[in-house]
């Protein structure tokens, strides 16, 4: 277990994926641009739909761009190492995905809170749990868990495989613009669930089936 998880302000994570110093960085040194939007989620709570979603908005319907680049490049998850390298190269407007709780989130937030744009899907945590539970046993990322039963007490007590979530409010600056969207209205509606208020960016420079024009890295 020690040698698999490492804890980071008192949030547990997979050593596979993440390390204490690019948490550090995200949290400390990464510089968040007013025409950023995020797509932030607990695991298993719809990101990759949610993603889709976001990218075929961007692209005004065309899968072209969908279709030839993978989902960690249109929307690089920031706590990860090549998410974060990914990201600090993406030319405006960037799409970012994100798990980290608030308290782990960008200080630069605060600087730009009534301009970055967030949404947060959130899912049924029964539904949560028994997808987490079976993706534990074909993800390489963690160990292989035990029985739901065990799975759900470290569900409900906060010391699972991952401790996620939209954070401690008690510890957490406050944050503007974020929407909050559940899966059961994505299905009936995508669109009107992703777009009120949130006033999408469209992109500074033509989106073809490779992404955005390269620019170099400033």
């Amino acid at each position: 277990m020690d040698d698999e998880y490492f804890t980071h302000k008192g949030v547990l994570f997979p050593c596979a994926i993440y390390s204490p110093e690019i948490l550090s960085s995200v949290e400390n040194e990464f510089q968040l641009r007013d025409d950023d939007l995020f797509n932030i989620t607990y695991p298993k709570s719809g990101t990759n739909w949610m993603l889709e979603i976001l990218s075929l908005i961007r692209c005004e319907g065309d899968p072209g761009w969908v279709r030839s680049v993978p989902n960690w490049d249109r929307a690089p998850w920031v706590e990860t190492h090549s998410g974060l390298e990914a990201a600090l190269k993406y030319p405006p407007p960037r799409l970012l995905t994100s798990h980290l709780p608030v308290q782990l989130f960008p200080k630069s937030l605060q600087h730009s809170q009534a301009k970055v744009r967030i949404i947060y899907t959130l899912r049924c945590p029964k539904d949560v749990l028994v997808s987490y539970y079976h993706y534990s046993h074909v993800t390489k990322y963690f160990k292989t868990p035990g029985s739901l039963d065990s799975f759900l007490e470290d569900f409900l007590s906060g010391n699972g495989e991952y401790q996620w979530g939209v954070g401690d409010p008690g510890r957490s600056p406050p944050i503007r613009n974020i929407q909050f969207v559940h899966p059961q209205a994505m299905l009936s509606s995508p669109l009107s669930s992703t777009t009120p208020q949130l006033q999408l960016p469209s992109p500074k420079q033509p989106w073809n089936n490779q992404g955005p024009a390269k620019q170099p890295h400033l």
